[in-house]
């Protein structure tokens, strides 16, 4: 346990003191919420923006209705043209030289641009920073040993500011693959890239990716390839017999370590391999001490495909992490329960449910209800929804006026609605991920999927919803049918709407249908290639659509 532990040890004794401010501001959240605001009207006095909504001198917030991005789209595109005064005051001292920009797909279909001021940017940095310490003071000896992350190389995308820019240096230096690694393409190869670069490196203490499916994909890789990557350890090749590699050549591999040579690391997986089948991230990084994800909304089900993989280490999610910024911080392990930061934005919530949406503060937060999270940040988004549902799960300390606990639950417009049943991606996730943990034959087959997504067919009579899945292994399709009626028994247990359109005919039963091998990589493309600015790493895979798509037809396996 000596590979970093002076250097760790330094590093976590210097920024100690970090940790206690975050941790003060959490137990002081009105005070530090009050000053965010009144920073973030500053900001804004005398802007285009503010003068439109009749605020004249220092605006007050009432004066703004909640929004989307398309009704601050304009004021936006003004300020990035050039027309500093647009979205920001002329005391404000913010330019358009002086911002960054990051790009993240729209619901309209056009990419958003969404501002990043050096106060905005600090806020998120800081929060970043609150997180990997708070993370590392329960998990000291992760910070002793390599961190992988996977992340988009593209700075103007929120995954790449995070980890190449808002990321502090010193823990940059625990980074296993050079930076370069993470801008290979196409993405499967960049997966293999890494896996090469780190499959002998038995110091690697930590993977971080945003996405479960990433690191699904990663374990998937190593257990297919792990004869292949053998051979390249003991000659120093890369994937010699894959067409798909050829797009890099051999200078940028030298470049980037792919042809170094290991033989005695290919000795010993060579051995692990006359053992077993199958290469595990155990086999290969024996010091894994911690995984790093979203673990909540509709990702949850791709969670419970990791564990045979990855189940052995604690799991700690990143956090409510947006192109609009940075807004919880995750305390524990296993759970997306997250702090609210109260420096990086002020958050009011819009109530669900029944009746007319009412706009809250947070203090009038009940633990166990739903909400729409509004944030006004220092980057110029003011009473902005972000369309994200949320779950009160209390406060820190069991106190309320400390910093509220919530969790993700979903997207705003994650739900599917043929006649009247009003299912959600989140009650979806929930079906999927209990029947994964069962230990009938439906639990292994829905641990062993790629993919899986459930959409109505609105052309049967009754209409129903099928149950589509890419499967890692064979296809069982008796066992897929069970899946289906286990799947429409727990939905009808759950959804009361569900039970009453099964009962009275209006819907039929859920029916399943296997896809295509590559499948969830074709969906991937396909997103890419229709949505500007869109990177890999912000793809997440639909739990629920609200109709079957083309695409989903034409990966419909013949069975």
């Amino acid at each position: 346990m000596l590979y970093r532990r002076p250097i760790g040890s330094l590093l976590l004794a210097a920024k100690r003191p970090r940790l206690a401010a975050f941790q003060r501001n959490l137990e002081a959240f009105d005070a530090v919420q009050s000053m965010v605001l009144a920073r973030a009207m500053g900001q804004i006095a005398g802007s285009g923006f503010a003068l439109a909504h009749g605020a004249r001198k220092l605006p007050r917030l009432e004066a703004f209705p909640v929004c989307d991005y398309e009704a601050m789209r304009p004021w936006i595109a003004r300020f990035a043209s050039g027309d500093a005064t647009a979205l920001f005051g002329p005391d404000s001292g913010l330019t358009p030289d002086k911002c960054q920009f990051v790009t993240t797909s729209g619901t309209t279909g056009r990419p958003k641009l969404i501002p990043v001021t050096p106060a905005s940017f600090a806020a998120q940095a800081a929060g970043w920073e609150a997180w990997g310490l708070a993370t590392f003071a329960q998990h000291r000896d992760a910070a002793f040993w390599d961190v992988l992350p996977v992340s988009s190389p593209d700075r103007a995308s929120m995954s790449g500011l995070a980890t190449w820019t808002m990321q502090p240096f010193s823990f940059k230096t625990l980074y296993a693959v050079p930076g370069a690694a993470q801008g290979i393409a196409p993405f499967h190869v960049k997966l293999k890239a890494l896996l090469r670069l780190t499959v002998a490196n038995r110091n690697l203490g930590m993977l971080m990716a945003a996405n479960p499916s990433t690191l699904l994909m990663l374990t998937e890789l190593l257990a297919r390839h792990g004869h292949d990557l053998v051979r390249d350890l003991r000659n120093g090749t890369f994937f010699a017999q894959d067409n798909d590699t050829a797009g890099l050549t051999n200078s940028q591999a030298t470049r980037l370590g792919l042809h170094r040579r290991d033989k005695g690391a290919a000795r010993r997986l060579d051995a692990t391999l006359r053992h077993q089948e199958h290469l595990a991230p155990k086999d290969v990084w024996p010091r894994l001490k911690l995984v790093t994800m979203w673990l909540g909304g509709t990702l949850a089900h791709y969670c419970e495909s990791l564990r045979p993989a990855l189940g052995h280490v604690p799991w700690r999610d990143h956090g409510l992490v947006a192109s609009e910024g940075r807004f919880t911080v995750p305390l524990q392990d296993n759970a997306p329960d997250g702090v609210l930061d109260p420096a990086a934005a002020y958050y009011e919530f819009l109530t669900e449910g029944d009746g007319e949406p009412r706009l809250i503060r947070s203090t009038d937060l009940i633990p166990g209800e739903h909400y729409r999270l509004v944030v006004t940040t220092l980057g110029g988004l003011i009473r902005y929804d972000m369309h994200d549902v949320v779950e009160c799960a209390g406060f820190l300390n069991g106190r309320p006026g400390s910093a509220p606990v919530v969790r993700f639950l979903r997207k705003s417009s994650q739900f599917a609605n043929v006649t009247g049943e009003k299912l959600s991606a989140a009650q979806v996730t929930e079906v999927l991920a209990n029947l994964a943990r069962d230990v009938g034959a439906w639990g292994p087959a829905l641990r062993a999927t790629r993919f899986v997504t459930m959409a109505p067919d609105r052309g049967l009579r009754p209409p129903q919803y099928v149950l589509h899945a890419e499967t890692i292994a064979g296809c069982d399709q008796k066992v897929w049918e069970e899946v289906a009626r286990k799947v429409d028994s727990a939905l009808a247990g759950l959804n009361f709407e569900y039970r009453d359109k099964r009962e009275s005919g209006r819907l039929g039963p859920v029916r399943v249908t296997l896809l295509r091998p590559g499948s969830l990589d074709e969906l991937r493309t396909r997103h890419l290639a229709r949505t500007p600015g869109a990177t890999p790493e912000q793809f997440k895979q639909p739990v629920l659509l609200d109709d079957i798509t083309s695409p989903l037809r034409d990966m419909a396996l013949q069975v």
